[in-house]
């Protein structure tokens, strides 16, 4: 969450005066990811996926994932919870992914296309497993819940590159930038994955497969070097 990020980046004084100048329910959502270690799922994950209950039909989950204001990283799966709906949530159920949604009927219920194969994490879990999860499970992003089976949010693809690229990968200066090689692979992976599965949903014409993941997946985590199989 790239609030949170700011304000982990911030003396305590200057946090709590920010703090207090938010909504009471954006404050509370910011100080209970501020308790968590910021290369951790808790302190990765963005409290705001696509949440629906278990009796929401496939045509509603589409139209939901659909809206312009939500990211191809978090349309890619809705996260299935009892009520209520807002993290933390009250069961969390599964997953059902895009794929699985523009294959089935639209009046169906997507409680009964669920995905309970994906082990969800613990806001405790490090960067590296969380890295491990997305590549060995060709994911673009991972339910974290707490001891009770509540959902807290959800880590993408994109909350793992903002941890695992150089602080100064944005800077533009003449010459070649220490963080050169992550700028064209992000750039490059990223935005091609991006297109691919954002054209695809506006066009309903198609998914982004499991190919699809493993080329972004390949580009983004092996060849900036970074070893998915160490926590």
């Amino acid at each position: 969450d790239d609030a949170t990020d700011l304000l982990h980046n911030l003396p305590e004084e200057k946090q709590e005066e920010l703090l207090r100048r938010m909504e009471p329910d954006e404050a509370a959502d910011l100080r209970r990811l501020l308790t968590y270690d910021e290369e951790s799922a808790g302190g990765m994950m963005t409290t705001e996926p696509v949440i629906l209950g278990p009796e929401a039909s496939i045509a509603e989950a589409l139209a939901v994932v659909r809206r312009a204001e939500i990211s191809p990283a978090l349309a890619s799966t809705v996260y299935v919870c009892r009520a209520p709906h807002e993290t933390p949530t009250g069961k969390y159920l599964g997953i059902v992914h895009i794929q699985r949604l523009l294959r089935e009927p639209p009046h169906g219920a997507i409680g009964s296309i669920l995905d309970k194969e994906i082990e969800p994490l613990g806001p405790e879990a490090p960067l590296g497993q969380v890295t491990r999860i997305l590549a060995t499970y060709n994911l673009v992003g991972v339910p974290v819940v707490d001891d009770d089976g509540r959902l807290l949010g959800a880590v993408t693809v994109d909350d793992v590159l903002d941890h695992i690229l150089p602080d100064d990968w944005r800077e533009e200066r003449r010459g070649r930038l220490p963080g050169d090689r992550y700028v064209r692979v992000l750039r490059g992976a990223e935005r091609d994955f991006q297109e691919t599965q954002a054209g695809r949903l506006r066009g309903g014409e198609g998914v982004v497969g499991a190919g699809d993941l493993r080329v972004f997946h390949e580009e983004v985590f092996d060849q900036i070097g970074l070893d998915v199989g160490v926590v």
